[in-house]
């Protein structure tokens, strides 16, 4: 479609103008920057965007089940809107490329109520002791220095932010990787 092309900065795909993106679609369109989809859109083909060396952002939609593994090579700028637990969210931590959740959760926001506060520490403390079990994106939202597990540091963490200690966490922030 558009491979190899030097004046293209933008792409948007609008409900209905396209249910996958083919393989190399934008094959090195080394002026692309940002790529924004509606909800039509299911699949991202073989180094669709491949190449494209200044492509900073593309916000994937819950609608795309498959996205090929080269899709994506060579964009050393890039970073995904992705979805919690969606395919765009796997294929990021798959492949070590930086995200932002449109989910809209922040960092800390355990019980996921929109809010971080003290409720958030106690949910987290209700999980390590095994009376409650957090799951999902809320999970996430309580691995607050961001190593991997959930445990009594990231409470104590949480704790010291909600004291105004300054901490290096971003705490209240969007949660992104």
């Amino acid at each position: 479609m558009f491979d190899g092309c030097t004046s293209l900065y933008e792409v948007r795909f609008r409900d209905g103008s396209a249910a996958q993106i083919p393989a190399q679609a934008f094959f090195e369109c080394a002026s692309l920057e940002t790529v924004l989809f509606e909800n039509d859109v299911t699949s991202i083909g073989n180094r669709a965007f491949s190449g494209c060396t200044s492509l900073e952002y593309v916000e994937i939609p819950k609608s795309v089940t498959t996205i090929a593994a080269s899709a994506f090579d060579n964009c050393p700028a890039l970073t995904l809107g992705v979805w919690y637990g969606s395919c765009a969210y796997d294929y990021a931590k798959q492949n070590h490329i930086p995200y932002v959740l449109l989910d809209g959760v922040s960092l800390g926001d355990a019980n996921g109520d929109g809010y971080v506060n003290i409720n958030d520490v106690t949910a987290i403390q209700r999980h390590l002791s095994e009376l409650e079990a957090l799951q999902g994106i809320c999970l996430l939202a309580a691995d607050v220095n961001q190593n991997g597990t959930q445990e009594i540091d990231d409470a104590t963490h949480l704790q010291a932010y909600l004291a105004e200690y300054d901490i290096p966490d971003p705490i209240g922030e969007v949660i992104t990787q």
